[in-house]
């Protein structure tokens, strides 16, 4: 018989997750701006509940152009001036720029929309934090608007966002005529591109390297030496990698101190692409650069590899070719990336057809016993805490134009994954040593659970008491996907949902995210049972700060499992039995109770950083040490103070 150590593990042992990158469409630009990304749109619609945002793609722009402007006494006009004016400021290398100095200048406001269209990284490298709020409050808030799938389960969110800078890598002999201030563009847009990621949830943003081919024609004809001039290729990625990692502008952008900015900010992830073009042609050359970054810099601590498996098939296929051809044997590349596994970030699977940059559905060519190597080091990954890797995979279809094809490929993925998982579940019951080894993967965040109290009363004695408290716990989980959460178990008349930190700015944004969604609640759920017409329903909301077990494959998926999930249930029944009878039934409405590890982290605005919203903590009072049901030890709780028994 199974011990409950292996038992567990078959239960809480991760796959990764699948995304769909949102590239999969791509239109003309649009005529009038759309209500949302159309990409992101569709796949939301399809019920596709996980996708690395591609940004940006020229379609989309008229609508981030909109949502970035938000001031509808501000003509358009005059946006697009006070853009190119910040992009001059951010990018002062433009001025000399033979092409776009006059543009961003703001001649012509109809100039700058159209170099928008024609190079996306200047409107990427103009936005301002403010810009960036209200993209990525946008982004995250249609997820939940427009999906159609179950309310249950990790919420609809963004895995990854995706980059196309390949400027990022311009010389310094290139980087002027008709290019100066391309590079450092390409700069100013990826450290915004970090804090749009932070903003919509995800810590991995996908990088290419460009190009080892000089740029412009006069170059091309005094660059001789191909080494010497991809070694300047490299000499210049690095240096950009290092100024997009600079502490001081990332302080400001992200609005934090120096020393707490690294735990905000998220890694970036470099991309091979196949061909001796590229500056990035194989994976030895992004770890090359990579242990080139100065040592124990920022730069160095957040750069990793972005995994594409199908460029990687390409890249083998070259070095075959080039074997057969008399050169040396180039090792395969998942050879070289197991030796530096803790190196990858994130992964893009897809398929080809001997060519680059035509993906296609995977199975289409390659098949599973190809990818079975890529898909066994992304889980051995995500089932490890001390790696960066972001537990998913992306299937990267660029331009399918199919939502349905795009479906099917992230269904078949799972379908693989979930195959391995059966397999290598059979493997770990005939070896102890990795029964003993395994430890189980674990989410940090902030745990809401909310029960509705006298509700069994009301759907006993009303008829139509089912129909209000199905509307309310509909509510409920309306009220914590708008605030990011997710609803990971329904408990009959209530709900527990989780609010992990990774999909925040930081724990004190998860913190603050579960406070509003706290708040918030009670008026929801009141105006929904209001017409059952009992004033002794309420709402009882406990919250607190822990490390949970999520699975995300077998009996259990999206389910939350551990000792800080029993914890925040035990408080609610603290809340009904020692507080709630205290309280005249009038006056009840939502009683909110905290443990001291979530009112711990309650940040105050005199802590130095604004944060609007949430709890501050003298909202609250401190209500002792308490023995909580199945728990050794004591908690100590605290009470929201506008309903202090008297």
């Amino acid at each position: 018989m199974p011990s409950s150590n292996n038992k567990l593990s078959e239960i809480c042992s991760n796959i990764p997750e699948v995304s769909l990158i949102s590239s999969w469409l791509i239109q003309s630009p649009p005529s009038t701006p759309r209500n949302y990304p159309p990409a992101l749109y569709y796949a939301v619609r399809q019920r596709i509940r996980l996708l690395d945002l591609y940004f940006l793609d020229g379609s989309d722009l008229d609508w981030y152009l909109r949502i970035a402007k938000d001031n509808p006494k501000v003509k358009f006009t005059e946006f697009l001036k006070s853009l190119g004016e910040i992009l001059l400021s951010q990018v002062p290398e433009l001025k000399i720029n033979t092409v776009f100095s006059t543009v961003f200048n703001g001649s012509n406001p109809k100039k700058i929309e159209d170099a928008f269209y024609k190079n996306p990284v200047f409107f990427a490298a103009s936005l301002t934090p403010v810009h960036v709020d209200r993209i990525g409050k946008e982004l995250v808030a249609g997820l939940a608007k427009h999906y159609e799938g179950e309310l249950f389960g990790l919420r609809p969110r963004f895995g990854a966002l995706a980059t196309f800078w390949p400027m990022i890598s311009l010389t310094e002999d290139e980087d002027k005529k008709e290019l100066a201030g391309c590079r450092k563009a390409a700069v100013k847009a990826l450290q915004n591109c970090l804090y749009l990621a932070k903003r919509i949830g995800c810590n991995h943003v996908e990088a290419v390297g460009g190009s080892a081919v000089p740029e412009q024609t006069d170059a091309q004809e005094t660059e001789r030496n191909v080494v010497a001039y991809r070694e300047k290729r490299k000499e210049a990625i690095i240096k950009s990698i290092e100024e997009i990692y600079n502490v001081d502008d990332l302080a400001n952008i992200f609005n934090r101190k120096k020393e707490d900015i690294e735990s905000s900010l998220p890694f970036m992830c470099l991309e091979a692409e196949p061909g001796a073009g590229y500056l990035f042609k194989d994976a030895e050359s992004i770890i090359e650069v990579i242990n080139r970054l100065g040592s124990d810099t920022l730069a160095k601590k957040k750069t990793l590899m972005n995994v594409d498996v199908a460029h990687f098939f390409l890249i083998d296929q070259y070095n075959e070719i080039k074997r057969k051809k008399g050169s040396k044997v180039a090792k395969k590349q998942i050879d070289v990336i197991k030796r530096r596994k803790k190196l990858v970030g994130h992964m893009h699977l897809s398929d080809h057809t001997r060519a680059h940059a035509s993906d296609l559905t995977p199975g289409t060519y390659h098949f599973f016993n190809n990818y079975k190597p890529w898909l066994d080091l992304a889980t051995e990954l995500c089932n490890r805490r001390d790696v960066n890797f972001s537990n998913i995979i992306a299937v990267e279809l660029e331009a399918v134009n199919d939502v349905f094809e795009a479906t099917r490929a992230v269904a078949k993925i799972r379908g693989w994954l979930e195959n391995l998982r059966l397999k290598n579940q059979e493997k770990a019951q005939n070896s102890r040593k990795q029964r003993n080894s395994f430890q189980f993967p674990l989410s940090e965040g902030a745990l809401l659970a909310v029960d509705i109290g006298k509700s069994t009363e009301a759907i006993i004695t009303r008829f139509k008491g089912v129909e209000n408290i199905s509307g309310a716990i509909t509510a409920l989980c309306d009220v914590i996907y708008d605030n990011n959460g997710s609803v990971l178990s329904f408990t009959g008349d209530g709900v527990i949902a989780f609010f992990d930190k990774n999909h925040f700015l930081d724990v004190q944004d998860a913190i603050k995210f579960a406070g509003n969604a706290a708040r918030s609640l009670g008026c929801e759920v009141i105006r929904r049972i209001a017409p059952i017409g009992d004033n002794e329903i309420t709402l009882r909301v406990a919250l607190h700060y822990g490390k949970i077990c999520v699975p995300t494959t077998g009996e259990l998926r999206h389910q939350a499992i551990g000792p800080e999930v029993v914890r925040v249930t035990r408080v609610l029944d603290w809340i009904t039995k020692q507080i709630e009878p205290a309280i005249p039934p009038s006056n009840r409405n939502s009683v909110i109770a905290t443990t001291a590890e979530f009112w711990n982290r309650i940040q105050d605005i005199n802590q130095g950083i604004v944060r609007r919203g949430g709890f501050r903590k003298r909202d609250f009072k401190k209500w002792g040490e308490h023995h909580l049901k199945g728990l050794p030890k004591k908690s100590v709780l605290y009470l929201e103070k506008r309903f202090i028994p008297r």
